[in-house]
């Protein structure tokens, strides 16, 4: 694992706050699951329905560590394919100082099936704050320091919580923008964009890592809103979980990848295979490419 450097974050202007979605499901204990099945970090989801969820809480999440979730579906037949994807997640931190990491999983196609749930990690540094959020509030943060052969994380450190209510943030949305930097330097940044999701107003830290690329898939070229989804056959290994980074080719190219998901397919000569699906949209002003980039964590 590989931990970001450091050139820092530039705060851009807030979004709008609203009143934080209340959260009442019940709530799976990621850590106990693990050591039931005996893995550090990976644990079966049992039969879900189509468009069933379960919310799952990593306890004592540290700190300098930013998180992600992967799948390896199975239950599949030649007829109909087994696919989950992350339906949300956020970080929260108790007043005792403990954090937590928060996922919700869902499975996304049309027969019952599970999943084996991948909880991965990667090393990250911090690298700014939010400073005081409102609930609800959005902030847009740049982090300036993009090695074009690695995929990032983000990751959030709450701070602020009471006695009564905890610290929630999330991250919304990451995308990656090629920028003009002096007269010949064209550089690629990290746009993101962080939500306090919890109660009450507080801050979070923001720590950054990233994992070196190990894949790089071929181009696509997207007009202004345009989106395009993209397959990748024989996402092995099975036990790995894919961190996806984009490479923009001309300076103002701004592309997001804005979901994503696994699912198991049954050969018709009966074999299994996973495969990785991803969705990239761009979200700049010019026509222009990107190029998708795998990480294994």
């Amino acid at each position: 694992m590989v931990a970001a450097s450091i050139l820092g974050v530039l705060a851009v202007a807030p979004g709008t706050a609203h009143a934080a979605p209340a959260r009442t499901e019940r709530v799976l204990d990621a850590r106990a699951a693990a050591a039931a099945s005996f893995a550090a970090d990976a644990f079966f989801s049992g039969t879900v329905a189509p468009g069933g969820q379960q919310h799952w809480v990593w306890n004592n999440a540290g700190s300098n560590i930013a998180f992600h979730v992967g799948f390896n579906p199975t239950g599949a037949s030649t007829s109909a394919s087994c696919r989950f994807d992350l339906a949300d997640h956020w970080y929260e931190t108790l007043r005792s100082g403990e954090r937590k990491f928060h996922f919700v999983i869902r499975n996304s196609g049309s027969i019952s099936c599970g999943a084996t749930i991948e909880l991965s990690a990667v090393g990250a540094t911090n690298v700014g704050s939010t400073g005081g959020m409102n609930p609800g509030e959005t902030q847009n943060l740049v982090y300036v320091t993009v090695d074009e052969t690695a995929s990032y994380l983000v990751g959030l450190v709450p701070s602020g919580a009471t006695t009564t209510n905890s610290c929630q943030f999330k991250v919304t949305s990451v995308t990656y923008a090629r920028v003009r930097s002096g007269d010949v330097s064209t550089p690629v940044i990290l746009r993101y964009t962080v939500q306090n999701v919890g109660s009450i107003t507080c801050v979070a830290g923001i720590e950054i890592g990233s994992d070196p690329v190990d894949r790089i898939l071929p181009a696509v070229t997207l007009a202004p809103g345009a989106q395009s989804s993209r397959l990748w056959n024989n996402a092995n290994p099975v036990s790995a979980v894919h961190l996806i980074a984009v490479n923009p080719d001309i300076v103002g190219c701004s592309i997001s990848i804005t979901g994503q998901y696994y699912r198991q397919v049954i050969n018709l000569d009966g074999s299994s295979e996973r495969e990785l699906v991803f969705t990239m949209r761009n979200v700049g002003t010019v026509t222009c490419a990107g190029r998708p980039m795998l990480a294994k964590i």
